[in-house]
């Protein structure tokens, strides 16, 4: 798919439903709507938009942003503030992430990460309710989990008293020293653009491309009106810092920020903040999210913000100024179709290493901006391949059944000859030291006989083949099992997916419902591990069996699913 396809399409009639549902979703938020999904598939993310219907009307659903790494061997996917479903509704959950899935297994995705906008004060089972429905629970997150919040729901004089004395002295120091607060035009992005490559620079983190934000600005006027706007603040014509900030129902966010390296001195950063604050109360916003905090309880912050500029400590001295309430989401899940690309996802989060990290934007703006989350994305292998799925509902009742096409069939390369010899020199002459080992000499023979097959290699590829003059055949140990999963809830019969062998001797099927969860092997019944030295089959060089992806999902309600590309 063009990722620069979806920048340039109409607002669709389908795009005014699925924001509709996101306005009215007591859960929903700016990186669920179509506009967002617009802005990233204009840089490198691939929108599949997943929903489910009861009664015509749209239920339950997710934004998912697809994205290829390793040449497009590895693709991952991410909800950012997804999904948008009842977690009390039971069987409403497990009919989304069925869906959820089907499109995961249709674009070859190798894992899901989830980030619901649920509050973990609000949902204190959500450890136990993830695991019943087959999701693993990292300690990693790509949107900071705490946040903090201003309330616009009093007056501007009772918000702004509020606020720390400190803050409210910086807000009125900034006006006595002549700087001042205007709203910007698209014309001000080329200094915005300064602002935040001066902030980046300062702070050492990267920045957006400057066609970033032109985008951004544009997409969002585009489609909908007054929900964006660029504030400056300026001294004698010059400006000094900006925000962007965005609108969006009852939420007022603040995700991109910068400042100069002059004039710091006049307080324009508190100038400009006070500003947005001010602009959302118009828009009608019931709170400002600041957008990023260090994850910490509130008596840790408070002792340690004083002594600490890491991540995101050095700018939760300006935000605490602004007294919002820290607020702290239950997290992220992941989905894991392949245990290998996890397991190395995550061994790489924990040595640091992995792709480019998102933006700053994305992980809030700042004063000075936050530095990039260092959340990376797995190297490895993809889904295995298999049979389409197949979604019904029961009969008599309405809906669209859905029915995935089958991926290519999986080619599989003829096996090496075995692994090379190790290659041996016979010792000098003066080689005998005091205390080394040399070869004994021996008498003069004649011709020696050709050596043997190479050794059994363990882990080798399928199918073995004919050794040397001597040997056996070259066989390779057979695969680790599949990873099993969870059963279904009760009532319905979820997604099947055949879950590949650790070695490459041959895979093991783990049929289980739903993604695999790493570290336990496959269940009883998969297909049977090919016999140690490869077997006759191996012998003639067979392909390994491809593990089947089936199973029938039967829906236990009158939802009718649907799901899409943008």
């Amino acid at each position: 798919m063009n990722m620069f396809e979806l920048g340039e399409q109409a607002y669709s009639e389908a795009d005014k439903e699925w924001d509709a549902f996101v306005l009215a979703h007591p859960r929903g938020s700016l990186l669920q709507t179509a506009v967002w999904a617009r802005l990233k598939s204009r840089f490198g993310w691939v929108p599949q938009r997943i929903w489910v219907k009861k009664e015509g009307r749209i239920v339950a659903g997710s934004l998912m942003l697809i994205k290829s790494y390793a040449w497009g061997l590895v693709r991952i996917g991410y909800l950012p503030h997804g999904p948008l479903v009842d977690w009390d509704d039971e069987e409403q959950v497990t009919v989304l992430l069925n869906q959820i899935d089907l499109a995961a297994h249709k674009n070859r995705v190798s894992m899901v990460k989830m980030e619901p906008l649920v509050w973990r004060d609000e949902m204190p089972e959500w450890p136990a309710l993830a695991e019943r429905h087959g999701c693993i629970l990292p300690t990693d997150t790509i949107q900071p989990p705490r946040t903090m919040l201003v309330d616009l729901r009093p007056s501007l004089d009772d918000i702004l008293a509020s606020m720390k004395q400190k803050t409210r002295y910086n807000i009125r120091l900034s006006a006595k020293k002549e700087v001042v607060v205007r709203q910007g035009t698209r014309e001000d992005l080329p200094a915005f653009v300064r602002l935040m490559q001066s902030t980046g620079s300062r702070n050492e983190f990267g920045v957006h491309v400057p066609k970033y934000y032109e985008v951004v600005y544009d997409q969002f006027n585009t489609y909908q009106p007054g929900s964006v706007a660029l504030f400056l603040a300026e001294f004698e014509g010059r400006p000094l810092a900006a925000v962007m900030v965005f609108a969006w129902g009852q939420q007022a966010s603040y995700l991109y920020g910068a400042s100069g390296d002059e004039e710091r001195q006049r307080m324009p950063t508190y100038a400009v903040q006070w500003a947005a604050v001010q602009w959302a109360k118009e828009k009608g916003c019931t709170y400002y999210d600041l957008w990023g905090v260090p994850d910490a309880e509130p008596e840790q912050l408070e002792a340690e913000f004083e002594n600490r500029e890491d991540g995101l400590w050095g700018v939760y001295r300006f935000k605490r100024g602004f007294n919002g309430a820290i607020r702290r989401t239950v997290g992220a899940a992941d989905r894991v179709y392949n245990n290998l690309t996890y397991r190395l996802y995550k061994w790489r989060g924990a040595r640091g290493g992995g792709t480019p990290p998102l933006p700053a934007g994305e992980t809030g703006g700042t004063f000075p901006a936050d530095p990039p989350h260092p959340e990376t994305a797995p190297p490895g292998g993809a889904p295995s391949p298999g049979r389409p799925a197949r979604a019904t509902l029961p009969a008599g009742e309405e809906g669209a059944a859905v029915s995935l096409p089958p991926p290519p069939p999986a080619v599989v390369a003829p096996p090496p000859n075995g692994p090379p010899q190790r290659q041996t020199r016979p010792p000098p002459p003066n080689a005998r030291l005091s205390g080394a080992r040399t070869a004994r000499a021996r008498p003069a023979r004649g011709p020696r006989p050709a050596p043997g097959g190479p050794p059994a290699a363990a882990g080798g590829a399928p199918g073995g083949a004919p050794g040397g003059a001597g040997g056996g055949p070259v066989g390779g140990a057979g695969g680790g099992g599949g990873a099993g999963a969870p059963p279904a809830p009760p009532g319905v019969a979820g997604l099947r997916l055949g879950g590949w062998g650790g070695g490459a001797g041959g895979p093991r099927r783990g049929a289980g419902v739903g993604p695999r969860r790493p570290g336990r092997g496959g269940p009883p019944g998969g297909a049977p591990r090919p016999p140690q030295g490869g077997g006759p089959a191996a012998r003639r060089g067979a392909a390994p069996r491809v593990p089947a992806f089936g199973g029938r999902m039967r829906l236990p309600s009158k939802a009718a699913l649907c799901f899409t590309a943008l």
